[in-house]
């Protein structure tokens, strides 16, 4: 479609009308997205940015093992963009953001870029679960990609200013999405594989991080440890190993104390 408020939200509305139309992979795809709708209820305007925005339903096993499922989604971006856009160093920040190094890091300080140093968000994923019309689980990923235009935040960059040659297609990136997401989930059987896949991806591994869990929570300090089985993010502080299953994680840029 050219234009939509939220791709998640037509994709939602969609499923509760009519689940049996919307297999596993099926989705929509929006040329401008108006009213998308980011982490913490975060808005999402694509009014400056030529971008990716698509929403995809997923239909494997086992509810139980779905927590990966947003990190994996964002495996499946960074290979398509290694695919279509081998210049761009693509990555990702737990637990949902698709990130590049930092073209101009000298430029973005940690007053003006919180828990950005030296790192810039090209995309983000959202994931959603549903009961569908027929009475089925379901779940639902946003897919957010920046492709080229003017970003209206420091912290954030393109795939073109990150390094990509050339014109790079919604179409054609969603895609190679699409064909490395069905890999990384088939359809009907448990979710595998998570902190395989996103280990070696995720920029946040070894790094000092804090941990913000809401927003009256204290934050968390530490070092991230690993990614586990169910998508957690193991992070190593003083009194031990804490797990996050959900939070904001900000990438802290001199050591800190360990909390």
């Amino acid at each position: 479609m050219p234009s939509t408020d939220s791709t998640q939200t037509d994709l939602l509305a969609a499923l509760a009308a009519d689940g049996a139309d919307w297999g596993h992979l099926s989705g929509i795809h929006a040329v401008h997205q108006r009213a998308g709708r980011g982490r913490l209820d975060r808005a999402w305007d694509t009014d400056l940015v030529r971008a990716l925005t698509a929403s995809v339903v997923l239909r494997p096993g086992d509810e139980a093992t779905w927590g990966g499922l947003g990190l994996l989604t964002g495996v499946a971006v960074v290979r398509a963009l290694a695919d279509l856009a081998p210049g761009v160093n693509a990555g990702l920040k737990w637990p949902n953001d698709v990130i590049v190094p930092d073209a101009a890091p000298s430029d973005r300080t940690e007053g003006s870029a919180p828990g950005w140093a030296g790192i810039a968000k090209i995309g983000g994923i959202l994931g959603s679960v549903a009961t569908d019309s027929t009475g089925a689980r379901a779940a639902v990923v946003g897919i957010g990609v920046n492709l080229d235009g003017t970003v209206p935040i420091p912290w954030a960059a393109t795939v073109r200013s990150a390094g990509g040659d050339g014109v790079l297609e919604a179409a054609d990136l969603l895609t190679a999405i699409l064909g490395h997401l069905g890999e990384l989930v088939p359809e009907g059987e448990p979710v595998r594989g998570v902190g395989e896949a996103v280990a070696p991806l995720c920029r946040t591994l070894g790094e000092p991080v804090r941990v913000v869990t809401a927003r009256d929570a204290e934050a968390t300090t530490g070092t991230a440890e690993r990614i586990d089985p169910d998508g957690a993010l193991v992070v190593r502080t003083r009194s031990g190993e804490q797990r996050f299953l959900a939070g904001d994680v900000f990438h802290i840029r001199s050591e800190a104390p360990l909390a």
